[in-house]
């Protein structure tokens, strides 16, 4: 049996220069309903986007944001099938974004993006009214208090 090759430590990622040169985001589904987050990765300013499901949903969301805060650089994503599409590809190429993926051995590199996938999904959780739907008010307000501390 041969050796393996002993894990090497996660190199640096360049830090951007400016706000929305270089993002990062993460999809995930919360009761049944899909949701896109995206990190600035200078201010760590986290957004987070009720999404149709698949390509489609990830690419109108990120137009979205490219549209209100700039098309990065950068986009980084865990490769999760939304980002790896060919439609997301497509989209990411025709803008010029760099889609730069974090391997699932080595999650940390998107880490901002989990964190706050983690933090949106409390939020969820903490934000459900009675009858199983999002309080439309108390969710922005909680965003709005997290993205303070930022």
């Amino acid at each position: 049996m041969a050796k393996s090759n002993p894990m090497q430590p996660p190199s640096d990622i360049t830090p951007p220069d400016y706000p929305f040169q270089m993002i990062c985001s993460d999809y995930f589904t919360y009761n049944s309903n899909d949701y896109v987050v995206i990190v600035d990765r200078y201010s760590n300013w986290p957004m987070v986007y009720k999404s149709e499901s698949g390509a489609e949903g990830l690419v109108k969301r990120l137009r979205e944001t490219f549209v209100t805060f700039g098309i990065p650089e950068e986009l980084t994503s865990d490769g999760g099938p939304q980002f790896t599409a060919g439609k997301t590809q497509e989209f990411l190429k025709a803008w010029g974004v760099r889609h730069r993926l974090s391997s699932v051995a080595n999650p940390h590199a998107n880490c901002r993006a989990e964190i706050a996938v983690k933090t949106v999904k409390r939020m969820l959780v903490d934000n459900i009214t009675a009858v199983g739907s999002l309080d439309v008010d108390k969710f922005p307000e909680s965003l709005t208090n997290v993205q303070k501390f930022y």
